[in-house]
């Protein structure tokens, strides 16, 4: 599709959809849809309207500086239905969204069926499908609420999600194209066994990170998020820590939603916070193919020192077994000659 306006509509009980990869009438199947330049309007009666990519099937859908409105009267404002990633058990779906694309939806859901529910000691109740990938590059999305199931992944560079509810993570979030950002600006809920991924890139004495960034009327919770660190080729994570920028304020950051000013997320933390207790130092990992860290020590004030020592290259390991092979061999001629007879 491009450079066009498709409206697909039906106020009755059935409700309109766009299904690529399966619907609930026609199960299965494999679907793959582009737009660009173009509008998508999916328009029912109130929570009757849905976009599904990767229903119970396998489906891929990329927008392109397009917008996709999804509910009851998305012009006026109602967008009230529901974006579906890979919503059933089996599936799988990747909806990419590039270039300035708008969603206006009231409920996205990255590997979920529907809506979790929040009991009343706080915890979630996940509805899991598949296995679900939303990529957001210089896009946005404004809705309700947004998910990420167990199988759902939230990536991209310049996105931003604007929800008046919760953004609730099962899954993993990892800002891309390494390095990359992304904006969320609501309330965060981190569910056990959700990971955030953090990429860490250095050239010469230059270092980019990842970012994720919050609202500064966001309220968060990230004591159950695994993060890990993910140094990129060969960047030294004993050299990034002397930069003074291995501090969990250079990859958690709060925008000023009235100025626009960015800052660490420490500056929004409430009376007693602080990094050593607002997230768990023992769900915080460091990953890299070029270094071994033997110590990964986080402080109150969100830094890390960091013991690493370089991974022998595959060539060095080589020579080394072969250089042990000579040394066995040398020794066992020795023992046969010196054998008494």
């Amino acid at each position: 599709i491009s450079n066009s306006v498709v409206t697909i509509t039906n106020m009755g009980s059935g409700g309109a959809s766009l299904n690529v990869g399966g619907s609930q009438i026609n199960p299965l199947g494999t679907g793959t849809l582009g737009v660009s330049g173009s509008q998508i309007n999916v328009i029912a009666a109130p929570g009757q309207a849905a976009v599904r990519v990767g229903y119970d099937g396998t489906g891929t859908a990329t927008l392109t500086n397009s917008t996709l409105n999804i509910g009851s009267n998305p012009t006026a404002g109602s967008a009230d239905g529901s974006l579906l990633i890979a919503s059933q058990p089996g599936s799988t779906g990747v909806l990419s969204l590039n270039a300035g694309t708008v969603v206006n939806t009231g409920f996205v859901g990255v590997g979920v069926s529907q809506p979790g529910v929040i009991q009343p000691n706080g915890s979630v109740t996940q509805f899991n499908g598949g296995s679900g990938h939303l990529i957001l590059n210089d896009s946005t999305i404004d809705t309700t609420t947004f998910e990420i199931g167990s199988g759902g992944l939230l990536s991209g560079d310049g996105g931003v999600i604007t929800a008046t509810g919760n953004v609730i993570v099962g899954g993993t979030i990892s800002p891309g194209n390494s390095p990359g950002r992304i904006t969320i600006d609501c309330n965060l809920i981190t569910l056990p066994g959700s990971r955030l991924i953090l990429d860490v890139l250095g050239t010469g004495t230059v270092f980019n990170v990842d970012h994720l960034i919050l609202g500064n009327d966001a309220t968060f919770n990230l004591s159950n998020l695994q993060i890990v660190f993910n140094f990129l080729g060969n960047t030294d994570p004993n050299a990034f820590a002397a930069s003074g920028g291995f501090n969990l304020d250079n990859f958690f950051e709060s925008l000023n939603l009235t100025n626009g000013d960015i800052t660490g997320l420490s500056t929004v933390f409430g009376p007693g916070q602080t990094w050593a207790n607002v997230v768990n130092s023992s769900e915080v990992t460091v990953v890299s193919n070029a270094y071994d860290v033997t110590n990964l020590q986080l402080q109150s004030n969100g830094s890390f020192s960091v013991s690493a020592v370089p991974v022998p290259e595959p060539s060095t390991w080589a020579m080394l077994v072969l250089g042990l092979l000579a040394l066995t061999a040398m020794a066992l001629r020795r023992q046969c000659f010196a054998r008494p007879l």
